[in-house]
């Protein structure tokens, strides 16, 4: 069986830093204020701690809408801000989440949730929605407000809602400051080139958690069975560059890409309930959420693993 070392892949090539933006201090009395946009138009926000106050109901609850900056160091990028959503989803079902903002009536953002689990997605970059992130190079202090709608599949109780959040500019200049740390101290390593590795790498992932959790789907690569994923574990398949077909055991959940040498690829893996069993879900990740995901999970086991030419070992 072949072996693979976990070391520092993400750090030689990604430095990130997040800063969240949701008040929750038990202890601190809540308030509230009036904050105006750009829209011209005036909002009542909910604070607590100073902060705007996480989202709550019995569908969601909202731990941080935040920015993370994340950078390669092989770039200089003059925007890396990101916005994020974490939160914990307690509806049940299948939804397609539709993201706006009245900081910009072009941006919009849409993907597919299965519930209930933990909700991490990526929302605007600050570099192709710059209207998202207006203000946060400038002094004082900056609001920003995102409106989700999550809308059922095939039917049923959908739900929607908005969260705030404020940001002063020391925060964003230390936040820079951060990352520009990152790069110096990493930026020297050299980042995997297509030369070092000739196969793209995917990693294919599950969230921890309990619910659904007996049931492990099988995933394929072109109809080679690879592994069945348990809940929060990943592993690792190398693959020849050119197209190639991912899908669970629900044979409808595909993922179809054209594969590069010496790139890096994040699948995640879902269960939705079925009215005869459980079947599984299969959505490509972006690289900065997909890498923060598995750094959070364990390899999974050899005993699940059913094809040890295409996926790595431990």
């Amino acid at each position: 069986m072949r072996q693979h070392s976990r070391g520092l892949a993400f750090a030689r090539s990604l430095a990130m830093v997040l800063i969240g933006s949701v008040g929750g201090a038990t202890m601190v009395r809540a308030s509230s204020t009036k904050v105006t946009l750009s829209d011209g138009k005036t909002y009542q926000v909910k604070l607590k701690g100073g902060k705007p106050v996480g989202f709550k109901s019995g569908d969601i609850v909202v731990s941080t809408l935040s920015l993370t900056a994340a950078t390669r160091m092989e770039e200089d990028a003059p925007s890396p801000f990101t916005w994020w959503i974490f939160a914990q989803v307690l509806a049940q079902g299948s939804f397609v989440v539709k993201v706006t903002t009245p900081l910009d009536d072009s941006a919009s953002n849409s993907f597919e949730f299965t519930g209930p689990g933990k909700l991490t997605e990526n929302l605007f970059s600050c570099a192709s929605h710059p209207k998202v992130c207006a203000g946060l190079d400038q002094p004082g202090t900056h609001w920003f407000v995102f409106h989700f709608s999550f809308e059922p599949r095939g039917g049923g109780k959908g739900f929607e809602f908005s969260q705030w959040a404020r940001f002063d500019h020391s925060e964003v200049e230390e936040t820079r400051r951060m990352v520009a740390q990152a790069r110096g101290e990493w930026g020297t390593a050299a980042p995997p080139t297509v030369d070092s590795n000739p196969k793209a790498r995917v990693y294919v992932y599950r969230y921890g958690g309990f619910g659904g959790c007996g049931v492990k789907p099988f995933i394929w690569c072109d109809e080679v069975l690879l592994a069945s994923i348990t809940c929060g574990r990943y592993f690792i398949a190398e693959i020849e560059p050119g197209p190639h077909t991912f899908r669970s055991d629900n044979s409808a959940s595909t993922v179809s890409l054209n594969f590069a040498a010496g790139r890096t690829y994040f699948l995640r893996a879902d269960i939705v309930p079925d009215t005869i069993h459980d079947r599984g879900l299969l959505y490509k990740m972006e690289e900065a959420t997909g890498s923060r995901d598995v750094r959070a999970l364990k390899p999974l086991p050899s005993e699940n693993i059913q094809d040890d030419t295409m996926v790595l070992t431990e």
